[in-house]
């Protein structure tokens, strides 16, 4: 009698439930996979156009001097200004002091000598073509002004102020970047406000604690724009024309005769260099140095073109070195 074979395939009893299917997992998986793969693309994009590490920008120290061992002794930097065509003047803490480029002390400004009101912080500096310096008492909101020998000339409130610290002159007026108020203010020489630009913001055209200022040949106004880390650069009549992005906070600002823009941070711990057409031509470092010129804070550029930057206690004198001359 023929047997008859069966499969030896299992069957489902009827009412169990199906068996799981591995379909799901490999779909929960793909999606994973897609997710991160997109994750590191963004990420490679931003970093791609997000802000470029800074090269070096080179240098030479050609003198520095300090307080140290002086009679005038140790000093405390809050900026530097090129007087005339062969001086530097620093603010002090409660005196200014004017020396020549090599460091030689050639006058000083205490607080009788300058006059009532007591100091109270001064700041930022600028000065004009006839070898007058100024200095911005902040806390006065007043502008000192001082001849080459330091004698007193002019002493000029700043209207409707809270805590300004920087100051600039052109063509006869004065320009404020009036930090606590987040506006640049421009004044005539006897004090009438004339203008007043800006707000506290982000945006072109606004400031977020402006620091300091100065002008370029065509009267164009270069701001430190502190807590928004930039420089902002306004036409006469206060209009937007350009920034250049600093990253990180801004403390002081100077221009060149080539037009280069000169940034410092102390929180970044750098002097950025651009260029007029706002390319970053790199941080301040000296040749032969692996790392950047640190804690640098005011900024003045001599009439050869050399840079003039202040620590806290010394005055350096840097020579660009052009990329072809390093070795």
């Amino acid at each position: 009698m023929a047997t008859s074979k069966t499969k030896n395939n299992p069957t489902r009893k009827a009412g169990a439930k199906p068996l799981p299917s591995s379909k799901p997992n490999k779909n929960k998986l793909v999606m994973w996979i897609g997710v991160l793969v997109l994750f590191v693309i963004l990420a490679e994009v931003k970093m791609l156009n997000g802000p470029k590490e800074s090269g070096a920008y080179n240098v030479q120290v050609v003198t520095q001097f300090d307080g140290e061992d002086q009679p005038f002794g140790k000093f405390m930097v809050a900026d530097v200004v090129k007087v005339g065509s062969d001086r530097l003047a620093i603010s002090d803490n409660n005196r200014l002091l004017i020396f020549d480029l090599t460091g030689k002390l050639e006058g000083s400004v205490n607080q009788k000598e300058a006059g009532l009101p007591k100091f109270n912080e001064l700041s930022n500096m600028g000065s004009d073509d006839q070898g007058h310096f100024y200095v911005m008492d902040a806390w006065n909101g007043l502008i000192r002004g001082f001849d080459s020998k330091g004698r007193p000339t002019v002493k000029i409130p700043v209207p409707q102020a809270y805590g300004p610290r920087g100051v600039a002159w052109y063509n006869g007026n004065f320009y404020v970047a009036d930090t606590g108020t987040h506006q640049i203010k421009n004044i005539s020489a006897d004090g009438t406000l004339l203008a007043a630009w800006g707000h506290q913001g982000a945006e072109k055209g606004a400031f977020g604690n402006p620091a300091a200022l100065t002008l370029d040949r065509q009267g164009n106004i270069y701001v430190a724009d502190t807590d928004n880390k930039r420089v902002q650069v306004l036409d006469q009549q206060g209009k937007f024309l350009r920034k250049y992005d600093v990253g990180e906070r801004v403390n002081n600002v100077a221009l060149d005769s080539q037009g280069r823009v000169y940034a410092s941070s102390l929180e970044g711990d750098f002097v950025k260099v651009f260029d007029k057409d706002g390319k970053d031509l790199g941080k301040l470092t000296e040749v032969g140095k692996p790392d950047r010129i640190h804690s640098l804070k005011g900024l003045a550029i001599t009439d050869d073109g050399n840079i003039v930057a202040a620590t806290h206690d010394k005055i350096f004198i840097f020579r660009a070195v052009p990329a072809g001359q390093v070795k």
